[in-house]
């Protein structure tokens, strides 16, 4: 498996590969001429997929570089024609200071060494990574008719879920921990949130949830309010 990890920056983008678990630097690409040399390394290095690192606050909350990054990842995945990935990268370009390569400074290697690390932690399994789709599930209501009363919308697997609700409700709050969908959301001009904690009940009087998620989500979401839920089936397209 060779897979190819990116530490973006609005200047400079950082990259390395692993090859069977083997890792290197290799170069530090400005941002103008990102496509053709990110699609040379892909093709002349037969990449099987590509991670790129998800910067966040270290109280895990997506901010406006989370967006870039995460449009700069669907401009890639639609690029290459490959799996990516997004990995959290919070700590990576810290401890990315002690692999600096011997005889260069950490300051001429910083982002490559970032995209070092963002490859030594990434685990497609860890609550960390997120795959970039080309598509979302469809979605079957379970319910009739929602009340007219402000909802939140809990972990929704596909934005068009939000788009249909918001036409009955017109004031529905979101969590969602996917990057793309919240993504997706902010760029539709909604305001979606990424902690739990950040959630206040008093604000909402019923939640729509995937039927699967009942007994993921906190009690303390769902005390005294009116659940509803909907099942998934085929997936639809991103657009």
């Amino acid at each position: 498996m060779k897979i190819l990890g990116i530490d973006y920056g609005t200047k400079r983008i950082g990259v390395a590969i692993s090859i069977e678990k083997v890792e290197m630097p290799v170069k530090t690409i400005t941002v103008d001429n990102y496509k053709e040399k990110i699609k040379e390394i892909v093709n002349t290095k037969n990449i099987d997929t590509v991670v790129v690192g998800l910067p966040v606050s270290m109280s895990g909350r997506y901010n406006e570089i989370t967006m870039k990054v995460v449009s700069f990842a669907i401009k890639i995945f639609k690029l290459v024609n490959k799996p990516v990935w997004l990995f959290d990268e919070r700590l990576s370009t810290e401890s990315s200071k002690y692999t600096a390569t011997t005889g260069k400074s950490y300051a001429e290697n910083k982002d490559s060494l970032s995209a070092l690390n963002i490859l030594r932690r990434f685990n497609p399994e860890s609550a960390n990574a997120s795959k970039i789709v080309d598509s979302f599930p469809e979605w079957i209501p379970e319910w009739d008719k929602l009340p007219e009363e402000k909802m939140l919308m809990y972990q929704p697997d596909n934005p068009e879920i939000i788009y249909s609700v918001d036409k009955e409700i017109k004031e529905t709050k979101v969590f969602v921990s996917d990057p793309q969908i919240f993504f997706l959301l902010k760029r539709k001009g909604y305001t979606p949130l990424n902690i739990i904690e950040d959630i206040c009940p008093d604000e909402y009087s019923s939640i729509v949830m995937n039927k699967e998620n009942k007994k993921k989500c906190p009690d303390f979401l769902m005390n005294e309010k009116n659940v509803y839920t909907y099942k998934i089936c085929a997936r639809s397209s991103m657009d």
